[in-house]
């Protein structure tokens, strides 16, 4: 049975669900567009390969090259014993001992000069040669493996969208601090005009120019209204989550009720 269709398509800017009907988003996301990415998001989750296939295939090589190292350097130090246990019982090659000639038979004068003279002096052995070792056999058995390197992490790659959602958030907080400055002019010409103008001026009063004074508190509110939406509108376009856009205007004024108070009072002014 096959799938419904949904009914509704979701905005890659803003995060909101929009109806399939509507092809454009409030924020001006196009309907084209969104199906466009959510295609690429998902052929690229089709073809990554998990981070812990990947990691299980990279430990199952790495023990068998070391299982491969290991009965290797095993078989080599078994063969070396045995040949310098053959090299020790090699036979050492000695000079034969000459003969003896019989004895002549001598004068009674010679063998009495041959029994004065002393006894002449027998040569020794030389001594047995070492056994010999094959050099090349004894340096391989004496050399340790060498340590096997471990394989250099792989760097993340950067992640473009929390880059910039970070310039994005600075941004909205910037234009939040220029906007508190227009908002404290605001509330400034609004307490003297309640206290100074009202409906009906008071006597001797040094202002004289409240028309003017009401005139700069609605430009200046609508240019703090308009600044607010302008600066909302460019936080969602930077993928800022609606949390974010709260918590930076919580720690302004405009997420104060001292800014509800300050629209209050001007909206009033206009009665």
């Amino acid at each position: 049975m096959s799938k419904p269709a949904p009914a509704t398509w979701v905005c890659p800017i803003c995060g909101r669900r929009v109806p399939k009907r509507e092809a454009e988003c409030f924020c001006g996301a196009k309907q084209q567009v969104a199906q466009q990415h959510q295609a690429q998001e998902a052929q690229k989750k089709s073809t990554r390969i998990p981070t812990d296939v990947a990691l299980l295939i990279l430990a199952v090589v790495l023990v068998g090259v070391y299982g491969l190292r290991r009965a290797t350097q095993d078989a080599t130090e078994s063969e070396a014993p045995g040949r310098n246990l053959l090299a020790g019982v090699a036979p050492t090659t000695e000079p034969p001992a000459p003969a003896a000639a019989p004895p002549l038979p001598a004068a009674p004068s010679q063998a009495a000069q041959e029994s004065a003279e002393p006894p002449a002096i027998q040569r020794a052995p030389p001594p047995p040669l070492p056994p010999l070792q094959a050099p090349a056999e004894t340096a391989r058995a004496a050399t340790p493996p060498p340590a096997t390197a471990a394989p250099a992490p792989t760097p993340a790659p950067p992640d473009e969208r929390a880059q910039v959602r970070a310039a994005g958030l600075a941004a909205y907080e910037a234009a939040l601090r220029r906007l508190t400055d227009v908002a404290a002019r605001v509330d400034e010409n609004v307490r003297v005009f309640t206290q100074e103008c009202g409906d009906s001026q008071k006597v001797g009063s040094a202002i004289g120019n409240c028309p003017e004074i009401e005139a700069a508190i609605r430009r200046d509110l609508q240019q703090v209204l308009r600044g607010l939406d302008a600066a909302e509108d460019e936080a969602r376009r930077a993928w800022l989550e609606p949390g974010q856009v709260r918590e930076a205007r919580g720690r302004s004024v405009f997420g104060s009720r001292q800014w509800d108070d300050i629209v209050s009072a001007a909206q009033r002014l206009r009665r």
